[in-house]
């Protein structure tokens, strides 16, 4: 059966840990959630990226050939006289289709073309003598890479300057391969990198595109959407100069929704938590607090309001933490108390006398009416103020102040005599006095102070 302060503490825990419970999930999942989508998008760029490294990949491959083709001394040596026989025997559409190209140029220094063949649209559109045109003049004698764009299409190509093998004979002219980024080729991209690879021409005219090494390119994030399924990013590339390539790739990356029910297993263990933790707490409230109290109300009954007794048994959780500090100090507070009943009583009977209290520096901290009147200074005055500052002793016989509340404070020991004393604000006026200093305990854990007791002796004479 709970109690009334057990029962309130568990509602209260109760209901916090719900509300604290409740609240990390949510925040948790809304973090997940956040976390998630931001790691797609992540992920869909660099999967773009590897993708367009695929597709570079491609175009070295094609360069490769190209290279191959440009520096048969077969080839050169067609530029300098024409044979049919060399171009139906290499560059037939079914060659170009074992190569896995599109389309063969073979121009010679002065851009008249000697040879063209290929599966292209309206390939005689195609203006490759332009193809070096934007080409920097140091750089048109050196293989160029790049992409065509014609026809709503894109092809890679590659231009490589025509030479023998031996590289003995001056270059006579070029040699381009197309190969066309067709639906094929995205494909094999898609498999490779296991999501959906799309590359869109925006393109409205036929011309040629360079992409040079020391020209920097960088992918550029056009939009991105989270579909309930998917992140689809769209993307451009653009040159260091600020161009943009007509060109839009777009990536369909797998989304994985939002497992409600891997997270609810995630936060299960807090749930449970939150079913044996009141448990726990209803021991721990038990054991260390409920418990410890109703002893310490027991405790308390000993004491009867009408009589004050000599001393209290001592309190059974009198090491437990805050119940052993409040046991003690109503301990000490009862000990006052008790010292003021027993003070008190000294009062009774010693109405005419002198009494003082001072603490364990000599400070008077209480005195009695008849103190007050006798010295003619009102008692809050007097409070805090030195004992001996008040006090003078003229016997040479008898010790003074400071030796009686030395005796009592720091030596434990009492004091009692005669002695002729003048008071503070007299000079010339003495009287004699029996004077009695004690000892006095105030509590356990403060300094001894004294009380001091003068009684005037009138008929005394030395």
């Amino acid at each position: 059966m709970l109690g009334s302060t057990e029962r309130r503490v568990l509602i209260i825990f109760i209901f916090a840990a719900v509300l604290i419970i409740g609240f990390i999930s949510a925040i948790s999942l809304y973090t997940e959630h956040n976390q998630n989508i931001s790691a797609g998008k992540k992920y869909n760029s660099q999967l773009t990226e590897l993708s367009l490294k695929l597709l570079r990949s491609q175009l070295d491959e094609l360069s490769i050939i190209t290279n191959d083709y440009a520096k048969w001394d077969a080839t050169h040596a067609y530029i300098n006289e024409k044979s049919n026989k060399f171009t139906e025997a290499n560059f037939s559409l079914s060659s170009l289709d074992s190569l896995n190209v599109d389309a063969v140029a073979i121009f010679d220094v002065k851009r008249n073309a000697h040879f063209i063949n290929g599966r292209v649209s309206n390939l005689g559109d195609v203006p490759f003598e332009e193809h070096l045109a934007s080409i920097e003049p140091e750089y048109r004698r050196l293989t160029q890479k790049g992409v065509l764009f014609h026809d709503s299409s894109i092809y890679l190509f590659v231009s490589a300057p025509i030479s023998t093998s031996s590289g003995s004979q001056p270059s006579n002219g070029r040699f381009i391969f197309l190969q066309e980024i067709d639906v094929k080729a995205t494909e094999m991209v898609s498999n490779i990198i296991g999501q959906k690879f799309h590359i869109i021409s925006s393109s409205v005219k036929s011309h040629f595109m360079p992409i040079n090494n020391h020209v920097l390119w960088k992918l550029v994030k056009h939009k991105q959407v989270v579909e309930s399924h998917s992140y689809i990013g769209q993307y451009l590339i653009s040159k260091d100069a600020g161009y943009i390539m007509p060109v839009t790739i777009q990536l369909i990356s797998a989304r994985e929704p939002l497992n409600f029910g891997r997270s609810l297993v995630r936060t299960l263990p807090y749930f449970v938590a939150m079913l044996l933790l009141p448990c726990v707490m209803i021991y721990l409230l038990r054991s260390h607090i409920t418990r410890p109290i109703r002893d310490l109300i027991d405790w308390l009954n000993q004491v009867d309001g009408s009589q004050l007794a000599e001393e209290l048994k001592p309190f059974k959780h009198s090491d437990n933490a805050e119940m052993g500090d409040l046991s003690e100090k109503f301990s000490s507070i009862y000990n006052n108390l008790y010292q003021q009943h027993q003070f008190s009583q000294i009062l009774l009977y010693s109405i005419s006398d002198f009494i003082f209290t001072v603490d364990h520096q000599g400070n008077i901290d209480y005195c009695n009416p008849a103190a007050t009147e006798w010295l003619s200074v009102s008692a809050n005055k007097l409070y805090g103020q030195s004992f001996e500052f008040l006090i003078s002793n003229k016997s040479q016989e008898t010790p003074g102040p400071s030796n009686w509340l030395y005796r009592a404070i720091h030596s434990g020991s009492e004091y009692s005599g005669i002695s002729l004393i003048r008071k503070f604000g007299e000079q010339e006026e003495y009287e004699w006095m029996e004077i009695q200093v004690s000892p006095m305990i105030k509590a356990a854990d403060e300094p001894m102070g004294a009380l001091v007791i003068l009684r005037p002796k009138a008929d005394y004479s030395s």
